[in-house]
């Protein structure tokens, strides 16, 4: 379309005549001066670009705004105008108008030719600019590569008809309006003929290129999955400014067939219209039979419209078949080619040649209103007659032509997830239907008189469409459903109509939203806003990432679980139940802090669960969108007998508490209720009756303090409360004041034994005189003496089953909880072991520089370091033992000061205030957080690989042993712990990573956690990766020396298979290379763990290829599943499979018994994974719903979860632990397999442990890589190496030595099923009890026990490579390796 343009001088000029003269509305999102100062902005950004901008003076103003309105109800003297039209004619003009209108607070509208039914491209209440998509119209196809280039303002004609100039056999999926552009058309999901057989547009773009709210342009890579999944159906004008798709063409024969069959009522149309929606879903994918029931004469006439990819000799026999109600004839139909079709189908007459599909003139034609439904359920006879009256009906009481358009699903429809793209109509569904009403006269009564009675017909049809919610299609648009206003989203309001639209993938909408466009520039009607829960979930990750591990939302797969878990009404468990968007379980009282202020600052409602009776669920559900903060976790007791007094947090229960109270005394008690099962906040709070109340009164009546989380965060106790608030909380339900989090109780005193009694009485016995005479008695017998509790409530139940058996991590219910020194002190900052860790900015802050993420603790000075230097030397108590003197480690800060005076900023020392701090933040282990634990006498954190060498010759040069650490899981905890003075080298600091794509390497320091090589791997390509762990936590430097294994190693082997060059300090100070180290060293460090021959500063890794979608899945069976078996063929299978296949398999204790979790990784997509495992592993039952396509970084992560989780590895102590591990070499038979979960079990029952065993399967490249390649042995021969993981949350030490003996004793039994003659263990699964030495000096026969369960015959050229580059044995620990000189 070339209007006539305009000049700059005129449009200069006349945009300050707008800014005089337009009737700005009064609600104005924006002002005459803004538009001005955007008209000026454009003409300072692109002169050229102004003889493409239209201003209401421009004579061209109102041919170019009318020329793509279709609507004629929105071409009305009171439609609202735009200040101007802007149409570009290349794509730096679109970034100059988004620029330009967001940096002036100009609202813009974006038109690319969508059928726009309600116009909210070019209208709306505020003042507007309208971004006209027209003229930019390229298309270019690839026959070769089947793919096409199409700029978003060619209209489908236009593609269409360059397509089939170019190619005969090719298509592409999309609608029969030809007249519709393909911004517009495709964003929205985009439909037509070819639907059943190659789904939507949407699903068949490859790449898109867009314009966003910065003005950058970006592609699929650039712009990432998220708002790529976004822009295909979501409507991309919400998102961005589509400037051209790349979409893959299809194949289609040379001739297909089309028909248009008309049927009567008297020619059986009901009939037909009953057989087609249980035919046309169903029928061959090549077909697509659209009904169209209309109006004609006062009668219903339903034409059925099929289009057949195939010719007619064909088509024919297909439908006599299935179909034989058509009657369909070869005479019925019309062999031509796939651009004739397009013809057809958009009501060209036959015979017109396709360059008709290039005329644009597309100007209104009628009045009309349009809506849309879904079919799920075949709608009876009965039915289609009560809609043949509705249409009659409506006809006959309006001046309108109605119709209506059913089309069919099936096929390549039903087979696409819902959450492939935000499209979710997909599976379950028969047919699609339009109502298209339109009318010719435009009187605004007539118009007022046809909508409503649109409206009455589409509440009539409710009866037979789908329902809760009752859907729509996005390219459809119907204001009637929900829409917000111009120039605000409110998100409540964008929930009712994007609920209709898109169904569960809305949530992920709205979360693309806020990441791209998180101050709403692009928008209209029904766009939608960043989500109140979204940014409440932003606070929280702002605040404390580490709280997110313990936030479900409805897209994690414990979500359910977690709802229901404590759900004790199943009136509230139905579908029609409010389900909240966000459950928060927080394990620490900061986090409850943290929970409230960020619920209160974004205007999210909280219920607090804290095990109340809640008979009508209150905790747990409310009319509006609301999150649940869930108090399970809080459940520490502490029992102060001496002072007769109790600590208890809200989340214990009624029985936990009597249990401790009992195990401490057998003469105490507490008077509260006889439901055992209920959480103590919310009993407590309202009251909290019992047995004991005639003696010492209720709960609340022996309450002497609590500690409360109040409206702003603050944690108060009795003191800092007042007296009113702990009044109020103590019966007056504490969740309308603040969060509960603990009490203090008075214990009462009870003789040792009590009587209790149960009599019935039926009415024959005398009930009611025995009635009459118990109101009258002072002494009344309690109701409930007598009632018989839960069996067992306290015979070794000492915590309550874990609810999370389906998580991939150790589930522990008390992970992260920090003791607090004194439990009443208002503590208003969070206690967090990183305060003052500057860590990388969260996903949500939309920060693009490059954060520092270096740990600054309070840096010492040199003057207080070498003070502190001496009082060490005077005051620390050096074991006799000590292989280091108090003057040795001053010797050794005095040469630190010497050498690099910058590096005493990163040394902390004992009396140092951060030195607790550093030294528990990367303890994982809370066994080694005891006041008895050895303390090193200085921690160094280098900050450069100068630092590490000064380090290692001061330590060598004074005799001081140095532990490194570096990240590995350490179980043992032997790179921060010794029975000597020592010191440990922190290698924290150091995790700089480089990735060259190019070259297929990375160069990552030893200091950088698995999830920051991730990260930055995947930020670099989507189609690389590193073979090693999945606990992302873990750093490099320790992983990696050890082996390093995880889901990749079937295909690509270990981490340390991958590794190609290393850098090293060694014991001289001299940092090595491969080169200058030699074949030995390299070998060594490569699965020998480094830390016995130098310190790892850096590994250079080997890239490996990976598909853009992996495949992940977790089936769960019990025992009743058949759990046994398929623990049976796994073995026999697992290692054999396909090396692009890894399953874990996880045996652990839920409730008593056994669930194994079959835990899926496949490098593909599902439906070849499917496949493969129907035939080799048919017990696992696996669908194509339970598995979910992801790309690799989000494999590691909890659905949903941004991959930014992996920048924010908080890593300090979670649990008390002990692990173990062992090699299977041949399978366990069945008997075998029971034995086991017999032990497992046992363990359970005898331990407060969680007990968990993960079975990681070997095969593949394992076993083709040799023993001696590197030292870590266990190759081929191997079928999977076993994993125990024993957990527990009470730290006290007789508990953790009966937990620890029990875990051994499991051990023991395990013997006949594993390796033998060594019996084999695995390096990076640290086990002290398989062999040790002293701390001081590695005794060569006893590091032969260890060493030989370790490395095999891989053991004596370590003690070789040991000799040859530290022979004096400096780098050493309890299992290190010795040097061997002959």
């Amino acid at each position: 379309m070339n209007y006539p343009s305009s000049t700059i001088f005129p449009l200069i000029t006349l945009a300050f005549l707008v800014s005089l003269s337009l009737p700005w509305p009064a609600t104005s999102a924006s002002s005459p001066s803004s538009v001005h100062n955007f008209l000026h902005c454009l003409a300072n950004k692109s002169a050229p670009l102004l003889e493409s901008v239209y201003i209401p003076t421009n004579p061209s103003f109102n041919l170019v705004l009318q020329s793509l309105i279709r609507n004629r109800r929105f071409l009305t003297p009171q439609t609202p105008k735009p200040a101007a039209i802007v149409a570009p004619t290349i794509v730096s003009h679109v970034q100059a108008t988004v620029v330009c209108a967001r940096d002036n607070g100009v609202q813009i509208r974006i038109r690319s030719g969508g059928h726009d039914y309600e116009g909210l491209s070019y209208r709306s209440n505020v003042t507007f600019v309208i971004l006209d998509m027209f003229n930019l119209r390229s298309i270019k196809v690839d026959v070769d590569k089947e793919v096409a280039y199409v700029q978003a303002g060619a209209t489908l004609g236009e593609l269409y008809y360059t397509i089939a100039n170019a190619s005969s056999v090719h298509a592409f999926p999309s609608g029969v309006c030809t007249g519709l552009g393909t911004g517009g058309h495709f964003s929205g999901g985009g439909y037509g003929t070819l639907m059943r057989k190659y789904g939507l547009s949407v699903d068949n773009i490859l790449d898109a290129q867009v314009v966003d709210v910065n003005g950058n342009i970006l592609n699929r890579f650039t712009m990432g999955e998220d708002l790529f999944w976004a822009i295909r159906g979501g409507g991309g004008a919400s998102f961005a400014v589509i400037v051209a798709w790349k979409i893959k063409l299809v194949r289609v024969p040379e001739k297909v067939t089309v028909f248009s069959l008309p049927f009567s009522l008297e020619q059986g149309a009901t009939d037909v219209a009953f057989k087609w929606q249980q035919v046309a879903p169903k029928l061959h994918e090549d077909l697509f039979i659209r009904l169209q029931p209309m109006v004609v004469n006062g009668t219903i006439i339903v034409n059925a419209i099929g289009f057949f990819l195939g010719e007619s000799e064909r088509l024919v026999p297909l439908l006599d078949q299935s179909f034989p109600e058509l009657n369909l004839k070869k005479a019925d139909c019309r062999e031509i080619r796939w651009i004739d079709s397009i013809l057809s189908a958009a009501n060209f007459p036959p015979g017109t040649p396709p360059e008709a599909l290039l005329n644009r003139t597309r100007g209104a034609r009628d009045f009309s209103k349009n809506k849309s439904d879904y079919v799920k359920s075949v709608i009876s006879k009965k039915g289609i007659e009560t809609i043949w009256k509705l249409l009659i009906e409506l006809a006959n009481t309006t001046s309108a032509t109605v119709i209506m358009q059913w089309n069919p699903y099936g096929g390549k429809m039903g087979e696409i997830p819902a959450s492939s793209t935000p499209f979710p109509h997909r599976s379950g569904y028969l047919f699609l239907v339009q109502y298209i009403v339109s009318w010719a006269e435009g009187d605004i009564n007539v118009t007022n008189r046809n909508i409503e009675r649109v409206r009455y017909m589409h509440d009539q049809i409710a009866p037979f469409v789908s329902k809760d919610p009752r859907e729509a299609f996005l390219n459809y648009r119907d204001n009637d459903i929900g829409s917000t206003a111009s120039d605000k989203t409110n998100f409540k309001d964008a929930q009712v109509y994007g609920s209709k639209y898109f169904l569960d993938n809305f949530a992920r909408l709205t979360r693309v939203k806020a990441k791209v466009d998180p101050h709403n520039f692009f928008k209209n009607e029904q766009t939608y806003s960043p989500s109140s829960v979204h940014n409440f979930l932003h606070c929280l990750a702002n605040k404390s990432a580490l709280l997110l591990k313990s936030v479900y939302t409805p897209i994690n797969p414990s979500f359910n679980l977690v709802l229901r878990s404590l759900i004790r009404n199943r009136r509230f468990l139905t579908p029609q139940t409010p389900k909240p968007a966000v459950i928060v379980e927080p394990t620490s009282v900061s986090y409850v802090q943290v929970t409230v202020f960020c619920v209160r600052d974004n205007g999210v409602q909280i219920r607090i669960r804290s095990g109340g009776h809640d008979y009508e669920g209150l905790l747990y559900r409310s009319n509006v969108t609301f999150v649940i903060l869930d108090m399970f976790n809080l459940r520490s007791i502490k029992v102060d007998v001496g002072k007769e007094v109790t600590h208890v947090q809200a989340g214990a229960t009624l029985g936990e508490l009597y249990y401790k109270i009992a195990n401490a005394s057998n003469v105490y008690a507490f008077p509260s209720g006889v439901c055992t099962g209920l959480g103590t906040g919310g009993h407590f709070s309202s009251g909290g009756y019992g047995t004991l109340m005639r003696k010492y009164g209720l709960s609340v009546d022996n309450i002497l303090d609590a500690q409360v989380v109040d409206v702003n965060g603050n944690i108060l106790t009795r003191a800092t409360m007042g007296e009113d608030l702990f009044w109020a909380i103590r019966g007056g339900g504490g969740a309308s004041f603040a969060v509960i989090v603990e009490w203090k109780i008075k214990l009462v005193r009870i003789p040792e034994n009590v009587t209790v009694f149960d009599l019935p009485f039926s009415l024959e016995q005398g009930a009611t005189d025995v009635a009459f005479k118990y109101r009258g008695i002072k002494t009344k017998p309690n109701k409930y003496h007598g009632i018989k509790t839960r069996p067992n409530m306290y015979h070794g139940i000492k915590t309550r089953p874990n609810r999370y058996h389906d998580i991939k991590t150790k589930p522990n219910r008390y992970h992260g909880i920090k003791t607090r020194p004194n439990r009443y002190h208002v503590i208003k900052t969070r206690p967090n072991m990183y305060h003052g860790i500057k860590t990388r900015p969260n996903k949500y802050h939309g920060i693009k520089t490059k954060p520092n993420r270096k740990m600054n603790y309070p840096s010492s000075t040199i003057f207080s370091l070498i003070t502190l230097a001496f009082l060490v030397s005077l005051s620390l108590p050096w074991p006799a033992t000590s292989a280091s003197s108090p003057s040795s480690v001053y010797n050794f800060l005095h040469c630190l000061a010497n050498k690099s005076a910058p590096l005493l900023k990163s040394v902390y020392t004992p009396t140092n205030p951060s030195f607790n701090l550093v030294l528990r933040s990367l303890i994982r282990n809370r066994r080694f957080l005891t006041p008895q634990t050895p303390k090193p006498a200085a921690i160094v954190a280098p900050t450069s690989v100068s630092h590490v060498q000064v380090t290692v010759v001061c330590a060598r040069d004074n005799n001081v042993q140095i532990r490194i650490r570096s990240g590995g899981h350490d179980y043992e905890g032997l790179s921060y712990r010794s029975n000597v003075t020592f010191v440990i080298l922190d290698m924290f600091n150091l995790r700089s990573i480089k990735v060259d794509v190019g070259k297929k390497v990375a160069y990552v320091q030893s200091g950088t956690t698995l999830g920051e090589l991730y990260y930055k791997i995947a930020n670099a390509s989507n189609v690389h990766a590193f073979p090693s762990g999945v606990c992302t936590g873990v750093g490099t430097g320790g992983h990696f020396s050890g082996g390093g294994y995880g889901t990749l190693m079937r295909k690509y082997g270990l981490s340390v298979d991958n590794i190609l060059d290393a850098q090293v300090v060694d014991v001289n100070g001299n940092i090595l290379t491969c080169a200058t180290m030699g074949e030995d060293l390299f070998w060594a460090i490569r699965g020998g763990g480094g830390a016995s021959f130098a310190v790892i500063v850096e590994w250079k890794i080997k890239l490996v290829r990976i598909p853009e979608k992996v495949t992940v899945f977790d089936l769960p069976f019990s025992l009743e599943q058949g759990a046994t078996d398929v623990a049976f063929k796994w073995q026999q299978v697992a290692p054999k499979l396909h090396e692009g296949l890894f399953i874990r398999l996880q045996p652990m204790v839920v409730n008593g018994t056994i669930l194994v979790h079959v835990v899926g990784f496949f490098l593909g997509e599902s439906e070849r994974l499917v496949s493969l495992l129907d035939q080799s592993f048919p017990e696992l039952n696996l669908k194509k719903a339970d598995c979910n396509e992801t790309s690799w970084i989000k494999s590691f992560l909890p659905p949903g979860t941004p991959p930014e989780a992996l920048l924010n590895q908080t890593r300090g102590a979670q649990d008390f632990s002990k692990n173990k591990s062992d090699y299977v070499k041949s399978v366990i038979s069945k008997e075998g397999i029971e034995t086991i979960w017999k032990l497992l079990i046992e363990l359970a029952n005898t331990t407060s442990a969680t007990v968990i065993m993960q079975w990681n399967p070997y095969g593949g490249k394992m076993g083709e890589i040799p023993a001696s390649n590197t030292p870590f042995p266990h190759r081929s021969g191997y079928l999977f190496l076993v994993q125990y993981i024993v957990s527990w949350a009470e730290g006290d030490i007789n508990v953790t030595n009966h937990n620890i003996e029990r875990v051994r004793y499991m051990y023991e039994r395990m013997a006949p099923f594993v390796s033998k003659d060594p019996r084999e263990a695995f390096l990076n699964y640290r086990d002290i009890d398989i062999g040790s030495t002293a701390s001081d000096k590695t005794n060569f026969r006893d590091a032969q026990v260890y060493g030989s369960k370790y490395f095999r015959n891989n053991f004596p050229r370590l003690t070789r490579v040991k000799a040859k580059v530290d022979p004096h044995n400096f780098f050493k620990n309890e299992q290190s390796i010795p040097p061997k000189f002959r």
